[in-house]
């Protein structure tokens, strides 16, 4: 008799790893974390693959590259750089297209921001094949869309000012004491923040745009006039690398 999982694919548990922050799973859940009672956002969470410990977490209005960029400065800040994030395959992650040309001739691939800017601060990218691969963080948004939605109605919260200050003072601490598991290392792989690693500057998005005739740079339906008196001589149609920072502030590179 043929058997009834015949052509099936085979998954199995990927083992965790040793040590705390050796890999840390990203990912965001858009809900309505307020039924009704405040915006529609997203909940956005390290956590990490070793322990299952949440290192960091915040509901932030989209998830978009700022806003990713923003919320790891915040994890950096805290934990120091991890080895590796694992997240999925998403634009914000990964360039799906093929290299361009320049690319190719440089011998590299397309970067996202986020990608970028974390390959600058020596954190590996890894991206799940599926969202089944990243299945600890998976299967914490479940609990959390059940469990932390109950919470904040009994809490009467509705903004995410309010519900950022009750995830780190109340509900991550409750979250990790119950689900939480001992790491088969004692050691914390994280490593600190260097002095080379100028967050303001990395954690940027960065555009390359042209000189035009009257030299002015366009960015975002911006103009940007180039003075005379530059330490770096400029002409027209020239590309000029232009710094956006999370501060709101542009510089030019």
């Amino acid at each position: 008799m043929a058997s009834a999982y015949a052509g099936a694919v085979h998954r199995a548990w990927r083992e965790r790893r040793a040590s705390v922050g050796e890999l840390v799973q990203l990912d965001g859940s858009d809900h309505d974390w307020f039924e009704g009672r405040g915006p529609r956002c997203a909940l956005l969470i390290f956590i990490d693959d070793a322990t299952s410990r949440i290192l960091w977490g915040a509901f932030i209005p989209v998830e978009d590259t700022l806003n990713l960029l923003a919320s790891a400065k915040s994890y950096l800040l805290q934990n120091g750089r991890p080895l590796a994030l694992y997240v999925d395959r998403d634009s914000i992650y990964k360039v799906n297209r093929q290299a361009s040309v320049d690319e190719s001739l440089r011998d590299g691939q397309p970067l996202t921001q986020f990608t970028r800017a974390m390959g600058e601060l020596g954190i590996e990218m890894i991206f799940a094949l599926s969202p089944q691969a990243k299945g600890r963080v998976e299967r914490g948004f479940k609990t959390h869309q059940d469990r932390l939605v109950k919470e904040l109605r009994l809490a009467g919260i509705s903004s995410m000012a309010e519900a950022n200050d009750f995830l780190r003072r109340t509900y991550i601490p409750a979250h990790n004491a119950r689900f939480a598991v001992m790491p088969r290392s004692a050691i914390d792989v994280h490593r600190p923040l260097l002095s080379i690693h100028r967050l303001d500057e990395i954690l940027s998005v960065r555009r390359e745009r042209v000189v035009s005739n009257d030299f002015t740079l366009r960015l975002e339906n911006r103009f940007f006039q180039i003075l005379p008196g530059q330490v770096l001589r400029v002409r027209p149609h020239d590309k000029v690398m232009l710094e956006m920072r999370l501060d709101g502030t542009t510089h030019s590179l």
